[in-house]
């Protein structure tokens, strides 16, 4: 016997939630993928930095170390505190740091762009 649908919209709508579902995993995985593609170039970056300038390899594997303290315990500092625009106030004024000279956005979409386009077809 088959079933037959009754009702096509509802049928519509729920594959349309599951669809939206499936793009917002999809989205979230690359930007994951993207933000930790960022981040370990810049700490790459700032370790070539600090190779340049003739630091020791155990003051930069101690600076990796801390990084990833860091990174991986954010709970011992407060989540909040590592992130907040106050941590940044603060360190703005401390070490005249001007946190509005990073931009990235030029850099990833020269760098990303083309990679994307290659590995999943997009920007086309």
């Amino acid at each position: 016997m088959k079933a037959r649908v009754q009702n096509c919209d509802q049928c519509r709508k729920l594959i349309s939630k599951e669809q939206e579902k499936q793009c917002m995993e999809c989205q979230y995985e690359i930007f994951g993928a993207i933000a930790d593609d960022v981040a370990k170039a810049t700490i790459a970056a700032v370790i070539a930095v600090f190779d340049r300038r003739k630091r020791t390899p155990e003051y930069i594997a101690k600076f990796y170390e801390d990084l990833l303290f860091v990174l991986d315990y954010p709970d011992i500092f407060g989540e909040e505190k590592l992130h907040s625009e106050s941590t940044k106030d603060e360190l703005a004024r401390k070490y005249g740091i001007d946190f509005g000279r990073i931009k990235l956005k030029k850099r990833i979409k020269k760098r990303i762009f083309p990679t994307l386009q290659r590995q999943i077809g997009v920007l086309t």
